[in-house]
């Protein structure tokens, strides 16, 4: 089992409870900078760019939104280690349409680097590749 995009892990080195992360990125086009953003609690104040509500994943108990602001980066092998050590656990998948909605969401965060819109960019994800223009 290797990694795709709209997978959902937690990484096991939060305390106290650790987010679950979805891959955005895709690792077959580029293994050495694989994109993972995070879902966290929905407060007033917080990036409105991808608002997400209970059981549109198995892990979302509440409202809850994307942290584009600090995502991780880690490259297939950094990442096939921590699986391999336990570092991380998996949540599934979450369903293509909730996958389009968060990269697109990357495109309307104020937060994001534009190092990995880039990214994105480079594979075919952005705004207008996503929407079919």
């Amino acid at each position: 089992m290797d990694f795709a995009p709209g997978d959902a892990w937690r990484f096991l080195d939060e305390r106290p409870k650790s987010h679950v992360w979805v891959l955005i990125s895709d690792p077959a086009q580029n293994a050495r900078q694989i994109l993972w953003v995070n879902f966290t609690s929905w407060a007033e104040g917080k990036d409105p760019a991808c608002i997400c509500e209970i059981g549109e994943h198995r892990s979302l108990t509440k409202r809850s939104c994307i942290m584009y602001r600090f995502p991780r980066v880690y490259s297939l092998a950094e990442l096939r280690e921590q699986r391999e050590s336990g570092r991380m656990a998996p949540e599934g998948r979450v369903s293509a349409d909730l996958l389009l909605r968060i990269r697109l969401g990357a495109w309307e965060s104020e937060l994001i680097d534009f190092e990995w819109l880039d990214l994105l960019e480079e594979q075919r994800f952005g705004r207008d590749d996503l929407l079919g223009k």
